[in-house]
């Protein structure tokens, strides 16, 4: 509700809801083709959904990390960015089981999304990290849907999430 990441349109149309199911099915079976394994997710969980509150539970704390966070940029209210943070901050969470430092990780993303508005195509590659931004950019500026785009993205931001793990 609070979200600037759909219009009244979209809630309309149910662009929430699908954007939802599309979001579980992903952190369930992976990154895929645009929405391509969904009719198979409700299908194999119509009657009953064993894990249903633990990937309830997961999906609120992952939520609430993003809100914890309060990442100051444009980039999370779209929908293709945030996708892709909800995703990779799931893996890293609740697949890779590691802890991550909250500080860190808002500093990275806040730096690296102004880097993403603010590169173009003249932009010198001159290190990894500006070679990551650019290729992030181009997967958001084109088939957003498409799991290529998605895997992309993913890989970029598992390395700015992997970086802010909490170490013993």
């Amino acid at each position: 509700e609070n979200s600037k990441l759909f219009t009244s349109n979209d809630i309309k149309r149910m662009n929430d809801s699908f954007y939802i199911a599309t979001l579980i099915t992903t952190i369930l079976q992976g990154y895929f083709n645009n929405d391509e394994k969904i009719d198979d997710c409700f299908s194999m969980y119509n009657e009953t959904f064993e894990n249903e509150e633990k990937v309830e539970k997961e999906f609120v704390d992952i939520l609430d990390l993003i809100t914890e966070l309060n990442i100051e940029s444009k980039r999370i209210s779209q929908k293709a960015d945030f996708f892709t943070l909800f995703v990779e901050l799931y893996f890293a969470k609740f697949v890779e089981c590691f802890e991550i430092d909250k500080l860190v990780l808002k500093k990275a993303l806040e730096q690296f999304y102004n880097e993403v508005d603010i590169i173009n195509d003249e932009t010198v590659v001159d290190n990894e990290y500006i070679s990551d931004v650019k290729l992030y950019k181009e997967s958001i500026s084109q088939g957003t849907n498409h799991r290529s785009s998605r895997i992309t993205r993913g890989k970029v931001l598992a390395k700015i999430i992997a970086n802010s793990k909490i170490t013993a």
